[in-house]
């Protein structure tokens, strides 16, 4: 019995630490500021000719290569004290040309055109779900989704100059590090992806386009998270009572 009572006691400890290590430290509303470095994905993409395309040429598919940018992102959230975040972000990301490698839709060759400058510049809102993972008393991993808008403009030295809204998926990971109780520490890495965006020509009386497929992003920033409250102190529990004693039969005394 006695032995029986102990394991009891034991199991309601380990439980009890259990539920306090899982309370999550964030609770109500927080601010972020993050910058860092932007790459996109070599791109494929179809240049569509106008109804006169000059010599008679075909129309050309190829892939765009960009060099690595950088970016901003800001973010209001709100933390609901059980590891779940959800969060309305906004971002900027630029990234320079690297060039355009063609290829003849119909003889299949590949024909580098093109390397002048040019850029691709973006804003994107999103509305993020996040689940903090804690790893230590300070330290968390944060996993998320996010969907929302991609508004993009594309300049190709004067050839295309346009701009395109299109819809955008991201999935988010991440560590912050708790400096006080208010203020993190945040590394993340998005992956942005921005469905099928059209460009069109920038010259007078033509209506040439680009025809990406899904532009992909890779970013990873550095930043600060603030809290507008300070994080609530885990509830610590006090300790079970130890068990009573056994009861002692008087009668067997005598």
């Amino acid at each position: 019995m006695k032995l029986k009572i102990a394991l009891l006691g034991t199991v309601a400890s380990l439980s009890l630490i259990a539920v306090q290590e899982s309370q999550a430290r964030h609770q109500g509303w927080y601010l972020g500021l993050e910058a860092g470095a932007n790459w996109v994905s070599d791109t494929d993409f179809a240049f569509h000719f106008d109804d006169t395309p000059p010599l008679g040429a075909p129309e050309f598919v190829g892939q765009a290569e960009f060099d690595t940018g950088w970016a901003a992102l800001g973010t209001v959230g709100y933390a609901f004290g059980n590891n779940w975040r959800v969060e309305a972000e906004i971002g900027y990301r630029q990234n320079d040309m690297g060039g355009f490698s063609f290829f003849d839709d119909i003889n299949e060759e590949v024909s580098v055109l093109r390397t002048f400058d040019g850029e691709l510049t973006e804003y994107t809102v999103m509305l993020n779900v996040i689940y903090d993972v804690p790893l230590s008393d300070r330290l968390d991993l944060n996993i998320g989704l996010g969907a929302g808008a991609d508004y993009s403009q594309f300049e190709d030295s004067g050839i295309v100059d346009d701009e395109e809204v299109t819809f955008a998926y991201q999935a988010i990971a991440g560590l912050t590090y708790a400096v006080t109780n208010r203020l993190d520490v945040a590394v993340t890495y998005r992956y942005l992806n921005a469905g099928d965006p059209e460009f069109s020509s920038a010259v007078p009386g033509r209506t040439d386009t680009y025809q990406f497929d899904d532009v992909e992003k890779h970013t990873v920033t550095v930043g600060l998270r603030y809290d507008l409250y300070e994080d609530e102190a885990p509830v610590v529990a006090a300790p079970p009572a130890p068990p009573p004693a056994p009861a002692v039969d008087q009668t067997k005394q005598f």
